[in-house]
């Protein structure tokens, strides 16, 4: 499930951060090279009211992204419940 849920979230966290937080920010780097441990390290680094604006729009945008929701969709896949 990381390969494609958590990529598009890093994706859209890389995209929200460079925007957010100039594209020079680590959190970019960390989120375009999937680095989780990193990425969450540099979020917890951040101010409170930063981080919850940068995930709040990341989440955003993956809300809204609707080929992002239907590539999530595969049929006869076995899904997590």
């Amino acid at each position: 499930m990381w390969d494609d849920i958590g990529l598009r979230l890093m994706q859209a966290l890389a995209a929200v951060a460079a925007e957010r937080l100039g594209p020079e920010h680590p959190l970019v780097g960390a989120c375009r090279k999937a680095d989780l441990a990193m990425a969450s390290s540099l979020m917890d680094r951040l101010d409170r009211a930063d981080a919850d604006a940068v995930l709040a729009a990341a989440h955003k945008q993956l809300r809204e992204d609707d080929a992002s929701v239907l590539a999530q969709w595969r049929p006869g896949r076995p899904h997590a419940h």
